[in-house]
């Protein structure tokens, strides 16, 4: 039976028999992989040294199935890095399985991404290094994430513009986002989609950005504040719908300011971008939620902050 040799990261494990368990892994040359490990309940042998444990880092030895899909067999394993500083607050540890479980869901079975394998591997060592208190940096991380994943295998948003017609947002404008379009809607196609959500313009600024580092082809793409004049694509407020914007009422020239980081409700678009994408939900997303929210989704709390500024709600379409 031939084996290969590869690094690891630890996704999953359920139980198989009083002795074994099923353990998914994200391998780095191999991509997502699902193996037997015999034993390892109450293994003593070198092989496995440790036994397995969720989000743990190392070294694996295994046979794949022999018709290319399907279970394999754990040969052997070595640990590497247990990202112990993960277990020292919820918010560190629900951050690192909501990553996990995104590739689990997300990923192919032996369909190789070393980048996606490098990203959550980086995820993972900053998380355990984090500091609890760092909430909207963990945020950041995760999001950061978030985008090596959906770039990496072709579910990333369209964000330069409308969908449906092509016009160009330009920064700091706030849109809609139609999760069954694949991307934003103008102000003159929305009524076409049944799902469209306004998304305020910082958000959508912090994922482009995001976007931008692991693509920077596109973030070339991105009108700039310099640049030359550009049809707005969606934004709903102002003077040609007749709905003054916050800025505007307030007499100045810049768009109200968040006061909430976008880093939260951008996190949750993707979140629901991807959920919606393999048409199921990823539960352990709404434990983080509620580290960042206290049990709101961040929608509601963008809702509140641009109400206490006095603009329209970025929870709906109007």
């Amino acid at each position: 039976m031939a084996t290969r040799s590869d690094a690891g990261i630890v996704l999953r494990l359920s139980d198989y028999s009083e002795t074994s368990q099923i353990a998914t892994l994200l391998a780095r040359e191999s991509g997502l992989v699902r193996l037997i490990a015999k034993g390892v309940r109450r293994s003593t042998s070198a092989r496995v040294a440790v036994g397995l444990d969720l989000l743990e880092h190392g070294d694996l030895l295994f046979a794949p199935p022999a018709r290319g899909t399907g279970l394999g067999t754990l040969a052997e394993w070595r640990q590497r890095d247990s990202f112990a500083g993960l277990r020292r607050a919820l918010i560190l540890l629900h951050a690192g399985l909501y990553a996990a479980e995104l590739c689990r869901v997300l990923m192919e079975e032996y369909d190789p991404h070393p980048e996606v394998y490098d990203g959550l591997h980086r995820l993972l060592e900053d998380l355990s290094r984090s500091e609890p208190a760092e909430r909207f940096g963990v945020a950041g991380r995760v999001l950061d994430f978030q985008v090596i994943l959906a770039v990496s295998i072709g579910f990333c948003p369209n964000l330069r513009g409308c969908v449906a017609c092509g016009r160009a947002r330009p920064p700091g404008s706030a849109g809609y986002m139609s999760f069954t379009a694949g991307g934003l809607v103008c102000r003159s196609c929305v009524a076409r989609f049944s799902d469209p959500k306004r998304v305020h313009g910082t958000v959508i600024d912090r994922l482009w950005r995001a976007i931008g580092t692991v693509t920077p082809a596109e973030s070339a793409d991105q009108p700039t504040e310099a640049g030359p004049p550009q049809e707005v694509a969606a934004d709903p407020g102002g003077a040609e719908s007749g709905t003054p914007r916050a800025s505007e009422r307030a007499g100045s020239d810049r768009p109200a300011e968040r006061r909430e980081p976008p880093e939260l409700a951008a996190v949750e678009l993707l979140a629901e971008h991807l959920s919606l994408t393999v048409g199921r939900r990823i539960e352990v997303f709404d434990l983080l939620r509620r580290h960042w929210t206290g049990g709101r989704n961040a929608r509601a709390v963008a809702a509140a902050a641009d109400r206490a500024e006095g603009a329209e709600p970025a929870g709906g379409v109007g």
